[in-house]
């Protein structure tokens, strides 16, 4: 056997053992790693922007005639928002610039996971909303549920 088919048997079994250890490898933007990517906390700073980033959100899906329940991730070409999109024009319009991973975003994703984590496959905000079982109040409740959240933590965070 050569050197090579050697040392790539090594690393697929080294791989291997490591897949049953939980917290082990994290699949991130970039691929597989083994330390957790800080967008994955939980508890990272909220700032008021966030807040504001979701109620831009809302905004433009006050109405389901403004929901476009077929997101394909091209943004910002029509008046119907996919949850994605929303949360992207809302971004752009409170800061000035799109940040894949931003608090509010982020914390959207997490939302979808905790309570539709059936509903994803790869990319939440736009999986979740194209799926058939989700409906314009889901979209909304998400939207909502991640702004409470995130003002109670930004609350608790400006009490000494």
């Amino acid at each position: 056997m050569s050197s090579r088919k050697t040392k790539s048997i090594r690393i697929v079994f080294l791989f291997a053992a490591l897949l049953p250890l939980p917290g082990c490898l994290y699949i991130t933007d970039n691929g597989l790693s083994l330390f957790k990517p800080g967008y994955m906390d939980r508890d990272r700073p909220v700032e008021k922007v966030d807040i504001e980033i979701l109620d831009g959100a809302l905004a433009l899906l006050d109405d389901e005639r403004h929901w476009n329940h077929k997101d394909d991730r091209l943004c910002f070409r029509d008046e119907e928002w996919s949850l994605f999109c929303a949360l992207a024009k809302a971004s752009v319009d409170v800061t000035g610039e799109y940040r894949h991973r931003r608090v509010a975003l982020q914390e959207a994703r997490f939302t979808i996971n905790d309570n539709f984590h059936d509903r994803w496959k790869k990319h939440q905000l736009m999986d979740f909303n194209n799926n058939k079982d989700t409906t314009f109040d889901d979209v909304r409740r998400v939207l909502l549920d991640t702004k409470k959240r995130l003002q109670q933590r930004l609350l608790e965070a400006s009490v000494p």
